[in-house]
């Protein structure tokens, strides 16, 4: 093997490399999306509860 077969095959690694921390970081973001979107239901839910409460003790 020369060296241009070796670079060629180093590139081809680092392209899957890429690929593959791209795809890994697009399933972060959508569990980051969907653990945002919990806590801010679970917020409103509070919110409403507490509301309720401080009107049915008043």
């Amino acid at each position: 093997m020369n060296w241009e077969a070796i670079g060629a095959i180093g590139e081809i690694l680092g392209a899957f490399a890429v690929v593959a921390t791209l795809v890994y970081l697009a399933t972060q973001i959508r569990y980051a999306k969907e653990a945002a979107s919990d806590a801010n239901r679970i917020a409103r839910a509070t919110g409403v509860r507490e509301f309720n409460l401080a009107m049915a003790t008043n």
